[in-house]
Formats: C-alpha cells, sequence, structure tokens
C-alpha cells in the first residue's frame, strides 16, 4: 500500500498512517513525534521536523544488501535531540540535524525493551550536524560520514569500519574502543583533540 500525505499534525497521525501499512510519508512538522516500532521502507522526511523525536524498534531496513530505493529518506531532516534506537541500514541522512540525538544504547534496566545497536550502516550522513550525539556502539560500517560535523560527540565502542569520514570535523569526538578498521580520515580535522584515541582498535588500519 502506498499513499502521499502532504501534510500533517501531531505525531498520532504519523502512527496511524504507519499502522494502515504506508509506504511513503510526504514531509510534514512532527517535532516530538512518537515512531516507535514504526516500519520506514521508503518514507521520506527530507526537511522534516523530527526534533525530540522518539524512534525506538523503527525499522528502515534490516539488511545493508537491501535496494537503496527501498531505504528511508531523511535528509536535511531535523532530528535534534531525538532518541534512536533502529534498523536504519544504508538511510539517507544527507545534511540532516542530528545535534545532541542519542543514538546509543538505553539505559540500563531497558535493554529488553530496545535494540542493543543501532544500525547505520551504509548510511549516508555527508555533511550531517552531529555535535554532542551520543552515537556510543553504533554500527556504522561502510556509512558516508564526508564532512560531518562530529565535534564532541561519543563514539565509545562505535564500529567505524570502512566509514568515511573524509573532512570531517572530530574535534573533541570520544572514539575509545572504537573500531577504525579501514576508516577514511583524509582531510579530518580536529585530530589533535580527539579523545579517547590511545585506546581506539585498528588505528594503524586508519587511510589517512
Amino acid at each position: 500500500m502506498q499513499a502521499n500525505v502532504s501534510r500533517c499534525s501531531g505525531a498520532k497521525k504519523a502512527v496511524d498512517a504507519y499502522k494502515k501499512g504506508i509506504e511513503e510519508y510526504m514531509t510534514c512538522e512532527k517535532s516530538n513525534a512518537k515512531l516507535d516500532r514504526a516500519q520506514l521502507k521508503r518514507t521520506n522526511f527530507a526537511h522534516a521536523d523530527l526534533s525530540g523525536a522518539s524512534l525506538f524498534h523503527a525499522v528502515g531496513s534490516l539488511s545493508f544488501d537491501v535496494l537503496d530505493r527501498n531505504e528511508p529518506n531523511f535528509a536535511a531532516a531535523n532530528l535534534s535531540s531525538a532518541r534512536i534506537m533502529a534498523h536504519l541500514s544504508r538511510s539517507n541522512m544527507r545534511g540532516a540535524n542530528l545535534a545532541d540525538a542519542r543514538l546509543g544504547p538505553p539505559a540500563p534496566g531497558n535493554e529488553l525493551k530496545t535494540p542493543q545497536q543501532t544500525d547505520l550502516s551504509g548510511a549516508i550522513l555527508a555533511g550531517a550536524d552531529l555535535r554532542r550525539a551520543d552515537m556510543t556502539r553504533v554500527n556504522l560500517t561502510f556509512a558516508d560520514l564526508t564532512g560531518a560535523n562530529l565535534a564532541d560527540a561519543d563514539l565509545q565502542g562505535a564500529d567505524l569500519s570502512r566509514a568515511v569520514l573524509t573532512g570531517a570535523n572530530l574535534a573533541g569526538v570520544n572514539l575509545e574502543g572504537a573500531d577504525l578498521d579501514g576508516a577514511n580520515l583524509k582531510g579530518a580535522s580536529g585530530l589533535d583533540r580527539v579523545r579517547g584515541w590511545d585506546k581506539a582498535l585498528n588505528r594503524e588500519k586508519i587511510i589517512h
């Protein structure tokens, strides 16, 4: 089932739409939206206001091998301060605002209620604003973070294998326990201010 909704108001309408199996949902204002357990296949949130939204158990894709046309589109969306624990492999988040967003693991005691890792493998995050974002243990393998602003972001334990961070701002980012196997850091700035650098994994395999 497919539908185009040009305008909406409030989170309830968005949630009801997903429950009906809508695969494409046009841009609208949904700050503080509750999109928990939403099926986000082919959804279009480009330029949407999703600030403070909750996306627990949201699913855009479960496989890195799925076709690009099935992936959710969050290009230039406002996801600042959003709480995200979701499967969003290969999602388009180019130029999205994820400042202060929380994508890390659930708080102690809630482990059984949410996925244990947000999956952004292969996601397009080029030019995204990730300042102060909590991205602990996030799967970012093969993600495109070209020119992204990661200032003061927390990437402890994140998997950055084969991720592209060319031209990214890494000032103040915490990479303790992060896997940098094959990560491309050419032209990245702020490397002298990276925290946890000495405890990052596979530093010798970084592409400079």
